[in-house]
């Protein structure tokens, strides 16, 4: 065989293989654009549901009731206790 025959098949030898590369390559981007699609959609279903979930001031707010709440419970009991026999 001769120089020029051996570099023609080291040559279409390296294209085919780069040929395979090319084609895992597109086939790792298809599924990447898959995954970024579906990520989009959790995203978009996780931000509607962000309104259903309270604040740290909302917390707040509702721990103040809460004491208020508990402290009218203790008034009440303290009076029947104290004044009604």
């Amino acid at each position: 065989m001769s120089n020029s025959a051996k570099a023609m098949t080291e040559c279409t030898t390296a294209l085919t293989t780069l040929v395979e590369a090319l084609h895992r390559l597109m086939a790792d981007v298809e599924r990447i654009g898959n995954d970024v699609t579906e990520l989009k959609i959790s995203i978009a279903g996780i931000n509607g549901r962000l309104d259903t979930f309270a604040t740290k001031e909302d917390l707040h707010k509702q721990t103040w009731r809460i004491y208020g709440a508990m402290a009218t419970l203790m008034a009440v009991f303290y009076f029947l206790v104290r004044y009604v026999h």
